[in-house]
C-alpha cells in the first residue's frame, strides 16, 4: 500500500465507523418509553401474587373498562393488542416495567386484585411522563404520580 492510499483510508475511517454504527443501530433513535414503578406491602392482595396490566387506551374507553373485561383481555388467545405488558406483582416486592409510549393514546395501569377496591386502575394521558409511580394499598391504588 502506498503512503497516499493509507492517507485516503485514514480520512475515510470516521465515515466508515459512522455507517457501521448506523447499520448496527447505534445512534438510532428509538421510540419514547414510559417506566411503571410499582410498590406494595406484604399485605397487598392478602399477600397473594396478582397481575398488573399496562394498556394503551383512549380515555373514553378507560372509563368504561370493567374488571372482567380486562381479565378477559389478559388471557385471550391471541392477547388483545392494546395490552402493552401484563406481569405478576408479588406483594412487598417492588416492580418496574418499561413499555413503548403509545402514539396518541393514554396509558392505563390495571391491577387484578383478588378482591378489588374501587381504585383498581389508573390512567395517565399525553403528554406521558417518563415514569409512572404507583403505590398499592391492600386492594387498591393508594397513590400514583
Amino acid at each position: 500500500m502506498r503512503a497516499s492510499d493509507s492517507r485516503v483510508v485514514a480520512r475515510r475511517l470516521p465515515l466508515l465507523a459512522f455507517v457501521l454504527a448506523t447499520l448496527l443501530g447505534v445512534g438510532c433513535s428509538s421510540a419514547p418509553e414510559v417506566t411503571v414503578e410499582i410498590t406494595s406491602t406484604a399485605e397487598t392482595n392478602g399477600g397473594r401474587p396478582f397481575y398488573a396490566v399496562i394498556r394503551a387506551v383512549e380515555q373514553a374507553i378507560y372509563i368504561t373498562d370493567s374488571y372482567e373485561g380486562i381479565a378477559g383481555m389478559i388471557f385471550a388467545n391471541p392477547r388483545d393488542p392494546s395490552i402493552l405488558r401484563a406481569e405478576v406483582v408479588y406483594p412487598g416486592v417492588p416492580s418496574e416495567w418499561t413499555v413503548e409510549q403509545p402514539e396518541g393514546l393514554s396509558v392505563g395501569v390495571y391491577f387484578m386484585f383478588t378482591d378489588p377496591g374501587d381504585g383498581w386502575k389508573i390512567i395517565r394521558s399525553a403528554p406521558l411522563p417518563t415514569t409512572i409511580e404507583v403505590e398499592l394499598g391492600v386492594n387498591d391504588v393508594s397513590s400514583a404520580e
